[in-house]
C-alpha cells in the first residue's frame, strides 16, 4: 500500500463521520485528485480482497471505514453487553 493510501486510511479510521474527497485531498496538498482517487480505490480493494472485517464505503458525501454488514449484529450485541445498566428513579 502506498504512503498516500496509508495516510488516508489513518484519517478515515480516526474519523467518526464520512470524510469528503476534498477534505482527504487537503491531507496532502501536493497530491493530484487522481492520486487520491487511486489511493481510495487501493484501500477499498485491500479491504475487499484480503478478507477484512471492515470495508471502505462512499456514503453521505464522503468516505468512511465501516464494519462489514455480516458482523454488525454481533458488534451491536457486544456493545450492549458493555453498557452500564441505568437505574430508574424508583430503583435509586
Amino acid at each position: 500500500m502506498n504512503s498516500l493510501a496509508k495516510l488516508l486510511e489513518a484519517a478515515l479510521f480516526a474519523s467518526p463521520r464520512p470524510i469528503p474527497a476534498d477534505e482527504l485531498r487537503a491531507l496532502d496538498v501536493d497530491a493530484p485528485r487522481a492520486d487520491v482517487e487511486a489511493a481510495l480505490a487501493e484501500l477499498r480493494d485491500h479491504y475487499d480482497t484480503d478478507g477484512h472485517g471492515v470495508e471502505l464505503v462512499e456514503q453521505g458525501g464522503g468516505w468512511q471505514i465501516l464494519t462489514r454488514p455480516e458482523f454488525t449484529e454481533a458488534i451491536e450485541r457486544a456493545q450492549m453487553a458493555v453498557r452500564p445498566q441505568r437505574l430508574s428513579g424508583a430503583a435509586l
